[in-house]
């Protein structure tokens, strides 16, 4: 499945809504399901591509779903497993995956610093004119070097900045 670069990626919203959602499921059909389910309720969506069994094959059930859902906003993720997800391919692959997303209909993709990082500048362009990018980085141990990781973050061009910790104490909240 090659991205198709002919049709302009969706628009975001104005106002983009205050709670975001995880879709997670093994399969395309079932992550499109949770995500009917979920929608109603709250439009924006996380589609969680790292929990399939095979992303690809979930691309075409997320690209229907986004089609008659419109007013979803969706927000496509595959974080690699040595940054916390379930993802094993490469960062070249995460990003085409990324862009094969977009395609179908995401307005944003997660991408995470550490891939930022290693990857050529060239490539997250790319990506970057496909979709809005949400630069992440997640501490799942402690919370330390906020200020430090935020300026790191803020040398490649994103549309939003994501720093996640993890609160060992009252201190850290």
């Amino acid at each position: 499945m090659t991205a198709d670069t002919s049709r302009p990626p969706r628009p975001l919203p104005r106002r983009m809504p205050r709670v975001c959602v995880a879709v997670a499921a093994t399969s395309g059909a079932d992550m499109v399901a949770r995500a009917e389910s979920l929608v109603r309720d709250n439009p924006f969506l996380e589609f969680r591509l790292d929990y399939l069994k095979n992303p690809s094959q979930g691309l075409a059930a997320l690209k229907r779903f986004l089609s008659y859902r419109p007013e979803c906003i969706a927000v496509a993720t595959c974080r690699r497993a040595v940054n916390g997800g379930k993802f094993r391919g490469s960062a070249a692959s995460q990003l085409s995956l990324l862009a094969k997303a977009a395609a179908a209909g995401c307005q944003l993709v997660d991408v995470e610093l550490q891939t930022a990082a290693s990857v050529k500048p060239a490539e997250l362009a790319k990506l970057h004119a496909r979709a809005a990018i949400i630069l992440s980085y997640h501490d799942f141990r402690g919370t330390r070097k906020l200020d430090e990781t935020f300026a790191q973050m803020q040398k490649y061009s994103a549309d939003i900045y994501k720093l996640v910790s993890t609160a060992n104490s009252l201190y850290d909240n």
